[in-house]
């Protein structure tokens, strides 16, 4: 099993063409082992997560390769944003949106820099309906447009960065103001 890397937190964008920023969903994480039309998920704590092996399954027997590693976010979208809460209480109908490419065919891609990983894994998507594509920009102004969007946040990545290799390669900048956060401890709890 993989241990999923774990973004820093930080207050601040680091901002530089060395950089790429992705959109934080508002999900459960998920790494999802594909081999042979059979999927299985695993949580950033590397437990198995069978409540959505009906998900993990359809994906596995959709795409075209023998076998898979992606890192990614289960979500349930609700007026075209991710719903924390509909996820949580199993509302809605959950989807799988990848931001990275892990493994493919047998070979271990975390070696490679972000930006080949972040290619392979748009090749390997293809087009794709039952996995969606997490996009990178290169501005970071994308951090004020997820908080104006009422978004959870957005996480840089270093473009040259490994899988791994160094944890502060990913950058987690959550937006202060998110309305999501508002009861989030409580919905665990009742839970």
């Amino acid at each position: 099993m993989i241990d999923p890397i774990h973004p820093t937190l930080s207050r601040e964008v680091p901002i530089g063409r060395e950089w790429r920023y992705e959109v934080k969903l508002d999900g459960f994480r998920g790494v999802l082992y594909v081999d042979s039309g059979r999927g299985e998920f695993r949580s950033k704590a590397s437990r198995g997560m069978p409540r959505f092996q009906g998900l993990a399954d359809a994906i596995a027997k959709a795409l075209p390769m023998k076998s898979a590693i992606f890192d990614g976010e289960i979500i349930v979208l609700r007026n075209r944003r991710p719903d924390f809460a509909s996820l949580m209480f199993r509302r809605g109908r959950p989807q799988y949106a990848a931001f990275d490419l892990l493994g493919l065919n047998g070979r271990d891609l975390r070696g490679l820099p972000y930006a080949d990983r972040k290619r392979l894994l748009k090749k390997a998507i293809g087009r794709s309906s039952v996995v969606g594509y997490v996009e990178n920009h290169r501005q970071p102004e994308l951090f004020e447009a997820a908080s104006r969007l009422d978004l959870e946040g957005i996480v840089a990545k270093w473009k040259q960065g490994t899988y791994g290799a160094n944890p502060s390669s990913w950058v987690k900048i959550k937006n202060r103001g998110y309305s999501q956060n508002v009861g989030r401890w409580e919905m665990f709890s009742r839970r």
